[in-house]
């Protein structure tokens, strides 16, 4: 090979890189051996060699570099444009897919009872017990559409009557006082003809079927005052008591949370919203006596006592 001029020289170096042309060159003349285990620092020359051949090839197409470097800038925002329209459309599909789920578990579940219900949701509210409520012969809904089915109302009618909120200017009680025998007075929370309906279907479908004990004598089927008191003739002392303020809203969360352990398939904030108006007020009075004999029957049971009458 003869010797290169220096524009020659400086021609071949242009192509490649300065390392990789004084490579190839040791490797002609015999320094470095062609066919050796290549070594970090050639893979690098001969890297760094390949992008420099493709820049070079790149600049030899490129006349103008302001319109190529506005070109590349037109590219990169029309990609950007495209992205943010891509991530709209998605994030309203998934709005949209959220609202279509949101609305069919609204046509058959109740998720919220008002901030005056004293309920949250929970995920133990959609599990069913099928072999202990049919121990207890208890219907077994699965949801709470199939209840409002159940019970011969639709579920916004189910919704809208067991709904409370605190601010609420409908109610579905109407309130008046009686006077008590050893004075003052008593303040009568008296559901309205609809929710009085749901109760009875509650106090027939749910209370009643449960087992009661022997003393339990009021509103309960085929016992009666005279049932109550046949026990107690010709005894020479009879103690009649009765339990001051039995609802105070701990004893009337007691009796949420046992009517909730007996509701059908744990759907139970309807059934007890049902029965328990507010948080400070007695539950309607068939239903609420059924709930305080199975309440008072299990504290007795606890304490060792004799359940009461």
């Amino acid at each position: 090979m003869s010797q290169l001029t220096r524009q020659q020289l400086y021609d071949k170096i242009k192509e490649t890189s300065k390392d990789e042309y004084i490579l190839s060159e040791m490797q002609r003349l015999g320094y470095w051996k062609e066919d050796a285990q290549p070594t970090l620092a050639a893979s690098l020359i001969k890297r760094r060699g390949d992008l420099q051949r493709q820049i070079n090839a790149l600049s030899s197409q490129i006349t103008d570099p302001k319109a190529a470097l506005k070109a590349i800038h037109q590219e990169r925002m029309a990609t950007a444009r495209q992205q943010r329209i891509d991530t709209k459309v998605k994030r309203e599909v998934e709005r949209y897919q959220r609202a279509q789920a949101w609305h069919e578990k609204q046509q058959n579940h109740i998720h919220y009872l008002g901030d005056a219900a004293g309920f949250k949701p929970a995920a133990a509210d959609d599990v069913s017990d099928a072999e202990r409520l049919n121990r207890l012969g208890l219907p077994l809904y699965s949801n709470a559409a199939e209840l409002a089915a159940g019970m011969g109302i639709t579920l916004n009618e189910l919704r809208f009557l067991t709904y409370s909120n605190q601010v609420s200017r409908v109610c579905h009680y109407q309130h008046f006082a009686m006077q008590k025998k050893s004075g003052g007075t008593r303040l009568i929370s008296a559901p309205m003809p609809r929710l009085k309906r749901l109760q009875y279907w509650v106090l027939d479908n749910i209370l009643q079927p449960l087992e009661l004990t022997e003393q339990a004598h009021g509103f309960v089927t085929g016992r009666s005052i005279v049932s109550n008191a046949q026990p107690h003739l010709a005894q020479k002392v009879v103690i009649n008591m009765d339990l001051k303020d039995f609802f105070p809203p701990s004893l009337t969360r007691v009796s949420k949370a046992r009517l909730r352990n007996l509701a059908t398939t744990t759907k139970s904030p309807p059934c007890s919203r049902c029965c328990v108006p507010k948080r400070r007020r007695k539950p309607w009075k068939w239903t609420g006596n059924v709930i305080t004999s199975t309440v008072l029957a299990d504290a007795c049971r606890k304490a060792h006592l004799p359940a009461p009458l």
